[in-house]
């Protein structure tokens, strides 16, 4: 498929990277020509999102460490975010179950790397 609108377009417009969710928590990364975007987006193909994304570092029982992308303010709280985003922009989180239901606790990067430690023993 092609990502330009031309020769001329494909060789020397300016490009811009796209950052697409796939369904699964994860993101494809595609380089367009902005060219291109602004006539997908005039043609009603594709929507401008005002959504941020946050990349979630999961530790996991079953799945063990797995990198997640959340939408803020759909995924999680806004506030939420706010108060455990690190330095590097990021989110750490621990899946546990208790009493057979799966709960989801977002911590701070120390804690993560305790639990990540520990995690690495079993």
């Amino acid at each position: 498929m092609s990502f330009s609108v031309g020769f001329i377009d494909k060789l020397f417009g300016e490009k811009i990277e796209l950052e697409i969710p796939d369904g699964n928590g994860n993101v494809i990364k595609r380089t367009v020509t902005k060219k291109w975007y602004d006539k997908m987006v005039r043609e009603g193909k594709f929507s401008t999102v005002k959504e941020e994304i946050i990349k979630v570092h999961m530790l996991h029982p079953f799945d063990g460490y797995i990198i997640l992308n959340w939408v803020v303010g759909v995924d999680i709280p806004e506030e939420t975010v706010a108060k455990f985003i690190n330095d590097d922009g990021e989110l750490y989180a621990l899946t546990v179950f208790e009493d057979g239901e799966q709960n989801v606790m977002v911590i701070t990067k120390e804690m993560f790397d305790n639990a990540y430690e520990r995690f690495s023993e079993i």
